[in-house]
């Protein structure tokens, strides 16, 4: 009797841990959107490169979204300087180096 309510704790508790350890994808993702993205009335309605960059995870990504910004018409070096100045000095060779190439276009 005693091995049996054993078993059958642990096998609740276990299923328990399962159940609370599932974390749904699409609902974080929306909420993180909805929270990084929003704009408050007299804000731009489109983040700045600074808030892109910081919010990604990865140097890599980084190094990326700057590749990115390297190709957009719209996007004017000389106004965000003081952040490609940041991320020129990083230890990752691939996103300083994506920097360098923006400051380059900037001067």
């Amino acid at each position: 009797m005693n091995r049996t309510l054993l078993l059958l704790s642990i096998s609740c508790s276990a299923f328990l841990l399962g159940c609370g350890s599932h974390v749904d994808m699409n609902k974080q993702l929306e909420k993180a959107h909805r929270t990084q993205f929003t704009p408050r009335p007299g804000q731009e309605t489109q983040p700045s490169p600074e808030r892109v960059v910081a919010s990604l995870e990865s140097a890599h990504e980084r190094a990326n979204y700057l590749r990115e910004l390297s190709h957009d018409e719209k996007f004017d070096p000389k106004q965000h300087a003081e952040m490609l100045k940041k991320y020129e000095n990083d230890s990752d060779a691939e996103l300083a180096e994506a920097a360098k190439e923006l400051l380059a276009k900037a001067q």
